[in-house]
C-alpha cells in the first residue's frame, strides 16, 4: 500500500512537532493536532466559539453561554453573582408590581378607606396574582405584604376589608390556619360537604 508523502507540521494545541501528511498540511485543515487527544481539545475550543456572548447583569464581565439561554433578560456569570445581585431584580419587580395598582378603589368598609386594586391578572377566586421576571406566579396581596414588611409572610394573609383583588397594606394581617378558617366562615366563604357556605351563627 502506498503511503503520501509526510512532512513536519506544528500542533496547534501542544505546539508540539509532528509528521503530517503533505496534501493535509498545503490544504490547511486536517493536520492540526497531533494526537486524538489534542484532537478531542480543538474540537471542545471550536465548539466553545461558537457558543454567543453576553454581559453579566451583575459584574459586567463579558461570558459565553448557550444559545438557549438568549431569550432571558437577565445572565449571570455565576450563582455568587447571582446571589448578590437579587436585591436589584427583587427592585424591578416592585416598580412593576406598583404600578398595576390602582389607589381609587371602592370603599367596602368605611372605616377602613378606599381598597388599593389590583389591575393585573387574577384567579378564579378574584385574587390578584403576579408573576415575577423569575417566572414565579404569587398572589398580590401576599407580595404586597413582602413589600411592606420586607420579607416573605410565614403565615395566612387574610383581608380585612373582604376584597380580594386588594392590596392596601393596611387591609392585611397575618393570620394562621384557624384565624383563615374563622375568617371565612364569618364571611360565607367557607363551603361545606353539601355545596353550601357554612356561615357562623351568632
Amino acid at each position: 500500500m502506498r503511503r503520501g508523502k509526510r512532512e513536519k507540521a506544528t500542533c496547534v494545541i501542544c505546539s508540539g512537532e509532528f509528521m503530517a501528511l503533505s496534501n493535509l498540511v498545503k490544504r490547511g485543515w486536517g493536520a492540526e493536532t497531533c494526537s486524538k487527544k489534542c484532537g478531542y481539545l480543538l474540537a471542545s475550543r471550536v465548539k466553545q466559539n461558537k457558543k454567543p456572548e453576553v454581559v453579566c447583569s451583575g459584574c459586567g464581565i463579558t461570558f459565553k453561554i448557550k444559545k438557549s439561554l438568549l431569550s432571558k433578560k437577565n445572565w449571570f456569570c455565576k450563582s455568587d453573582c447571582y446571589r448578590k445581585n437579587r436585591a436589584v431584580l427583587r427592585a424591578s419587580d416592585n416598580d412593576i408590581f406598583l404600578s398595576r395598582i390602582d389607589k381609587n378603589g371602592p370603599v367596602v368598609r368605611s372605616e377602613l378607606g378606599n381598597c388599593w386594586i389590583w389591575t393585573g391578572g387574577h384567579n378564579e377566586s378574584g385574587y390578584g396574582m403576579f408573576r415575577t421576571k423569575s417566572g414565579k406566579h404569587e398572589r398580590a396581596h401576599r407580595y404586597q405584604w413582602y413589600i411592606s414588611h420586607g420579607k416573605a409572610p410565614s403565615l395566612h394573609v387574610l383581608h380585612k376589608c373582604d376584597n380580594p383583588p386588594c392590596v392596601r397594606p393596611d387591609h392585611l394581617l397575618e393570620g394562621n390556619d384557624l384565624d383563615n378558617v374563622t375568617d371565612c366562615i364569618s364571611k360565607g366563604r367557607f363551603i361545606s360537604r353539601d355545596g353550601k357556605p357554612l356561615i357562623r351563627q351568632g
